[in-house]
């Protein structure tokens, strides 16, 4: 297993439930102004946690190929 790689996806993973976090909080301030539907804030960073979640997963793949 590469260590570089290992290293990055959890960074990417602390990225990812760092935004999780961000998404809560943006959810719950929607919520107590009395917000009807999902904010823009929230729907953008859902976007991004995707994102980041993807390219963790794609870092881990990529540890499993044969190194050229």
């Amino acid at each position: 297993m590469n260590e570089r790689h290992e290293d990055l996806r959890l960074q990417l993973e602390d990225i990812s439930d760092q935004l999780g976090d961000r998404i809560m909080a943006v959810l719950r301030e929607a919520i107590e102004a009395g917000a009807k539907g999902r904010p823009a804030e929230e729907r953008l960073l859902s976007r991004a946690r995707a994102a980041v979640d993807k390219a963790a997963t794609l870092v881990d793949q990529a540890q499993s190929l044969p190194e050229s």
